[in-house]
């Protein structure tokens, strides 16, 4: 009995060589880029429909030979799905052959079939066994050799976008140098992009920002129409390697900027000046977490490999049709959108509030300061006073331009208020940058374009000494400037050019 048990237990370990080898494709697909607990985490799910799929097989079939065939094309086809189906979907221009109505059905048959044809006794099976089991191997190994020639040709991984900044010149004396704060209000467009694209003026921010001693940049454009490089860049002092990956944002450069962002050199840089580290912002920065919720949670990095599955393709193409309303009523489910609300909300909440208190309380040693506000950019939950919006899928139309200026006009009243606070003395030397990542991005014509990166971008320098800065000076130049100006280094000023970036949904 537990021979056979033991012979029985062969064909599903067998079996779990499938889901290693597609997570291991995925990371190679990805190499450096996707965590390690997301893959593990994965594992364990796939495991479990490896051992469900061989189960049914076996209940079906009640041997374990033809067990392990039905389960390899079963879970074949539900982890290679996706590609399938995105390429008969280019070859048949979505049409009923491409559709789920047809293919779900076709599929149930196939197996049907398939059941009924492995029932049938005869050794044929050992053949076919066996050259499913070395194609489990051959695959494995291919999959290992290019991790090994990946780790040699790339051996750190990731895939940098930036170069290595050396900024190792001696500074004064901490005792003077400035406490710095990075306010970034996410696709907060310019004055003069606001005047032609909505007709709308904004002219009483400028003369705020300029009555309380602010430069404003009035002519600056972001070097890039996405928060994810653009920040990449600023914080990174330099342009970005885009080489490998054309003119398109894609979930690969996704995750490389995100780690761009997250050890960059000028925040190492500070580090060794003695400054502490303050992270109210959305993504985690070396040593210092994001404190609420990060901009690419887990999902991302799953989804990275996981959006090619059969299960994963009907919840994203199907399931969402019943949980979007309630299928007996009709009634809408605003309950995943209520909870996504206030995820933004108190996030906003929390960065706000924690960098007001930063800039009325004064320390002994300098601080580097990083808030990120996630307005004017959508969903558009917020009024012009912050009260909420109704709850209707309006939030999602981001080409909404009346509800992205009601919650401008929101964020113009909370740079009001930081403005105010950045202002006060506190017997140290200040910076303050306050910036759009980016402008408002979401035109469908090509002229409009440009004003992706008419972003919002000015300056506080409590010494009110404003030589080196420029009209038309962009973020990439922002920290170049400051560390020249307080830390004596000698960086050269970047030319002021900008990047547009196809997203890969929106304009194909």
């Amino acid at each position: 009995m537990m021979t056979k048990i033991i012979r029985l237990l062969k064909w599903p370990s067998l079996l779990l060589l499938l889901p290693v080898i597609f997570l291991w494709h995925g990371y190679n697909e990805n190499f450096g880029l996707l965590p390690l607990r997301t893959l593990a985490g994965l594992l364990l799910e796939y495991a479990l429909v490896v051992v469900i799929f061989f189960l049914v097989a076996y209940l079906l079939l009640r041997e374990g030979r033809r067990a392990f065939l039905f389960s390899f094309a079963g879970l074949a086809v539900y982890f290679l799905f996706g590609a399938f189906h995105d390429w008969i979907k280019a070859v048949l221009n979505n049409g009923f052959f491409s559709s789920y109505s047809f293919l779900l059905p076709s599929m149930l048959v196939l197996a049907i079939a398939l059941v009924r044809l492995l029932r049938n006794s005869g050794r044929k099976w050992i053949r076919a066994s066996n050259y499913c089991r070395w194609l489990l191997v051959l695959l494995l190994l291919i999959e290992v050799g290019t991790t090994v020639y990946q780790r040699v040709a790339e051996p750190y991984g990731g895939h940098s976008l930036l170069p290595d900044q050396r900024l190792a010149m001696p500074v004064p004396d901490n005792r003077h140098l400035p406490d710095i704060y990075f306010v970034v209000f996410d696709e907060y467009a310019s004055s003069k992009a606001l005047r032609e694209a909505f007709d709308f003026d904004n002219s009483l921010m400028d003369s705020l920002l300029t009555s309380k001693g602010f430069f404003l940049s009035h002519n600056s454009s972001s070097n890039y129409n996405y928060t994810l490089l653009s920040l990449a860049s600023t914080f990174g002092l330099s342009y970005l390697d885009l080489k490998e990956d054309g003119m398109v944002f894609n979930q690969p450069l996704s995750i490389r900027a995100y780690k761009a962002i997250g050890k960059n050199g000028l925040l190492r840089y500070l580090s060794a000046q003695g400054y502490a580290l303050r992270n109210f912002g959305c993504f985690d920065l070396e040593g210092a977490p994001a404190p609420t919720y990060a901009y690419l949670g887990d999902d991302f990095f799953e989804k990275m490999v996981n959006t090619g599955t059969l299960s994963c393709r009907i919840k994203q193409d199907i399931l969402w049709n019943f949980t979007a309303k309630n299928i007996f009523t009709g009634v809408p489910n605003f309950e995943p959108l209520q909870q996504e609300r206030k995820k933004f909300l108190d996030r906003n909440q929390y960065n706000y509030e924690a960098l007001m208190k930063e800039l009325k309380t004064a320390h002994t040693g300098p601080r580097f300061v990083y808030c990120h506000l996630m307005l004017p950019h959508p969903p558009y939950y917020l009024d012009e006073k912050g009260a909420l919006q109704p709850d209707t899928m309006q939030h999602y139309n981001r080409h909404n331009k009346d509800a992205y200026l009601h919650q401008l006009r929101y964020a113009n009243r909370l740079i009001g208020e930081i403005v105010n606070a950045a202002v006060q003395k506190t017997g140290r030397p200040r910076v303050v940058i306050l910036e759009g990542d980016h402008g408002y991005r979401f035109y469908s014509d090509k002229a409009s374009w440009k004003y992706a990166f008419m972003n919002l971008n000015s300056y506080y320098f409590s010494d009110g000494d404003y030589r080196g800065l420029y009209d038309g000076i962009s973020p990439v130049n922002s920290f170049r400037l400051v560390l020249n100006k307080y830390f004596g280094q000698k960086l050269s000023m970047l030319p002021d050019t900008a990047f547009y970036l196809l997203d890969p949904d929106d304009y194909r």
